[in-house]
Order: C-alpha cells, then structure tokens, then sequence
C-alpha cells in the first residue's frame, strides 16, 4: 500500500481591499495568508509537519484553514484506514482527524474555501451528491458538523465541475467547467452570493475555445483551471484550457476588471506566452495555477506539458 504524507504550506498573503464598493470591505482571498507572514529571504522548511494524517490513496487538491480546523479536499477516500471519501478536517495543531466531522461526497472535491463565518468552509469539485444528498458541485458545510449550510442554496448548474475559487467581499467567484448557472450562460466562469449562494449576475464573461484548435490530439474540458484576484480586489486573473474571453483573444491566461458595474475582460492586457502548443497530442491546456504576489505588483502562472526548444510554454512566467 502506498502511504502519503500530507505537507501544508501556506505561501501567499492578501492585503485588505481598498477598491471596490463601500459594501465591500472585506480582504480579496483566493488563497490564504501565511502564518506566520513571510519575511525577506525566507523560504518554508522542506520537511512536512510530522503530525499530518497518512492519507491512503489519492491526493489532496485543496486545504482551507477555518479557525484551528483545516479541511482538505481531494481524489482520496480514505485516511488511516477510515473511509473519508474526497473531503476531512483535520486539527491544525495536532494533526488528528475531527471527530465530528462526517461530511462525503460522491466525486472529487478539487476546491475548499474559508466560508463567511468561523466555521463553515465552501467546497467545490465534480460531485452531485454530499452526505447522501443532492448538491451538485458546490456546497458550504459546517467546519464541526460536516453537514449542509441549510441556509446555502447554491444555483443549479447544466454540466461539468469548479476546479476553483475565489471571494471578494461577499461574492463568490466560482470557475471551472460548464455551460449554464442559474439557467444563464456563464461559460466556466459565474459569481454567487457569498452568504446566501444566490446567482450574482455580476460576472457575465463567456470562456469558448480549445487551446489546443489544430484539429488532431488531445481535446479537454474548455475553462479556468485556477482563480486569483488582487489584494485590492480589483482584478481577478484566471488560467486554464480557453481560447477566448469574450471573444477576444487570451490563449489560457486573462485578466478581468473587477472595480467596474459589471466584471469586463481587460481589453489592454493580452499575452502570447502560453499560445504555443505543447505535447499537444497528450495536453490541451497546460497551465494550472495563477497567484499574485502579496502587495498585487505581479503575478505568478505556473504551467506543465513538457517544454518545445525555443518556446516557454512549460515555464512558470511572472507577470
């Protein structure tokens, strides 16, 4: 039996949000503050914390630090020889299991996300059921109990899966792979009400387009692979296997407004960096994760795929 170790590192840091509506006052967050902050020249111990759980077979996607619990979701069913089927919470400090919590699902959970309270975490991923009943790809659960947030309805969703999200203020954008939410067109990309999960018809940008459209090799699920927004909360950056945006061109990366009435695609921002094909028999998007750096100077993509001579498209690329 393979025997995996769960590592935590918690390596970016968001900054209080300054520029969006008065309402919204509350930190951009896609991924969570280090703790402690980093410091200059720092790097994180390689060695994993030796109190983490054996996980028994899969891997972990997410983790999301809610008070002193993590929940950690993932491909995994099961811990220590007890089932845990693709979500459990763990003790920060010690690393055990949480008694109480007995939350399941019936897919991957590929998304966890701190919820607006102290103990309820959004969890996101392919699944249409948890704890046995109907929730299709995204739920919020209580941090102690694993149950359902009654209070949390998400939109209905026709297809597919959310690979990612993030939350600014109290909306929360959700991407990944599908069509309709709510029985609108939204195209790998929607934002809902962060408390009630209510469809928000903020975000109305339209994902279309394989990366790799030569005709021949691999064809994937059309959509954002990853999310991250600015600690002002004025942009959001969203990575994955696209084409387009709106009809422009953004091969995989683009750079969307967020301080306007209604989300736009940034029509001034544009790269060509991941426009070459890469193993393109194998992939179809390669790029897999976007973060921006803590004071929102810059931001990071990193990409696999393998690498073509004279081309960068398996580099992991500043912005």
């Amino acid at each position: 039996m393979v025997v995996r170790r769960v590592a935590v590192f918690l390596l970016s840091v968001s900054l209080p949000l300054l520029g969006l509506v008065a309402l919204q006052a509350a930190p951009a967050a896609a991924h969570q503050p280090s703790n402690p902050p980093p410091s200059t020249n720092a790097l994180p111990s390689a060695v994993p914390s030796a109190v983490t759980p054996n996980i028994d077979d899969g891997a972990v996607w997410s983790v999301a630090q809610v008070g002193n619990t993590l929940v950690m979701g993932g491909s995994f069913t099961a811990i220590g020889g007890v089932s845990h089927p693709y979500i459990a919470a763990i003790n920060a400090t010690t690393g055990a299991i949480v008694p109480g919590f007995a939350a399941s699902t019936n897919g991957q959970v590929y998304s966890v996300l701190p919820g607006p309270n102290d103990h309820t975490v959004y969890v996101g991923g392919d699944f249409t059921q948890v704890n046995g009943q109907a929730q299709q790809i995204l739920t919020m659960l209580d941090t102690g109990t694993g149950q359902i947030v009654s209070t949390f309805h998400a939109p209905a969703f026709d297809f597919g899966m959310i690979r990612d999200m993030a939350k600014s203020g109290n909306r929360l954008f959700i991407g990944g792979f599908f069509g309709h939410v709510g029985g609108f067109s939204h195209s790998g990309i929607a934002t809902v009400n962060a408390t009630t999960g209510e469809l928000d018809p903020f975000m109305d940008v339209q994902f279309a387009g394989h990366h790799n459209d030569t005709g021949s090799g691999a064809q994937g699920y059309i959509g954002p692979w990853a999310l991250d927004i600015s600690p002002d909360g004025t942009r959001l950056i969203a990575t994955g296997n696209f084409k387009t945006a709106d009809g422009l061109l953004r091969d995989q990366l683009a750079m969307i407004d967020l301080d306007t009435p209604t989300a736009t695609v940034d029509a001034n921002w544009a790269t060509t960096r991941y426009a070459p094909y890469c193993f393109n028999w194998a992939f179809d998007g390669y790029t897999r994760g976007v973060t921006f750096a803590p004071d929102g100077t810059f931001f990071v993509v990193n990409a696999t795929g393998g690498g073509v001579p004279g081309t960068l498209c398996d580099a992991t690329s500043r912005f």
